[in-house]
């Protein structure tokens, strides 16, 4: 029952039902502890499920559930364990969102070693090098977001992964190339070419993306393409 309603509480998420998605993550997570016991390692994924959705509305209330989660998986599974990189990867979100700058690197670039370890052209990897090269262009870095951006798209480009994802780094790298400074590699035309690729694919998945699609259009209309 708790992982039904977990599995629930992620669809409502993606729906952009956010209370309602809260309400059934935190009731996955009780029923879970009190199943399992709080410290059981079954109970991380949970804990992780509830951070990713806590994260748009109380990023400090994410890390903390995240943070929870990852002692309990590096505990009970080791240190380099694939449920050790999703704790990272979660935890390192929402210290980017909180601009724990520093934080979030180190959470991104653990997980990267243990995903990289398993294969360098999974899914998981994609997330990772997505996350470093948004951490990038936060620090105002983007001569730094593109190597881990241009990687990123090129593994989503192979397919099995949702559009969203794909349009998501495809923005995520317009805004790196457009922002460059003058001379190294800066190509408008590129940038705004990736920006509306990402743009069409959000527009055909729905209003459940559409906070991301008004972002993309908004940038689209002040931007030069030489």
């Amino acid at each position: 029952l708790a992982n039904a309603l977990r599995n629930l509480a992620l669809v409502l998420d993606a729906r952009g039902q956010r209370d309602e998605a809260l309400a059934m993550a935190s009731q996955a997570l009780a029923d879970a502890e009190r199943t399992l016991g709080p410290e059981h390692p079954d109970v991380a994924p949970f804990l992780n499920t509830l951070g990713l959705i806590q994260r748009r509305r109380d990023p400090a209330a994410a890390a903390a559930t995240l943070a929870r989660a990852l002692a309990i998986s590096t505990r009970t599974r080791g240190p380099r364990h694939p449920a050790v990189a999703t704790s990272l990867v979660r935890l390192g979100e929402a210290n980017l969102a909180l601009a724990r700058f520093d934080a979030a690197h180190d959470n991104f670039t653990a997980a990267l070693a243990i995903r990289e370890a398993l294969g360098e052209g999974t899914p998981e990897v994609a997330d990772v090098l997505a996350d470093l090269g948004d951490l990038a262009l936060a620090r105002g870095r983007p001569t730094e977001a593109i190597a881990p951006l241009e990687r990123a798209r090129t593994i989503r480009e192979k397919g099995g992964i949702p559009a969203h994802q794909l349009a998501a780094v495809r923005f995520s790298l317009a805004r790196a190339l457009q922002a460059l400074p003058a001379g190294e590699g800066r190509d408008p035309t590129r940038a705004v070419d990736l920006a509306e690729e990402s743009a069409e694919a959000l527009r055909r998945e729905g209003p459940a993306v559409a906070a991301e699609l008004a972002a993309v259009e908004a940038w689209l209309k002040q931007a030069p393409r030489r």
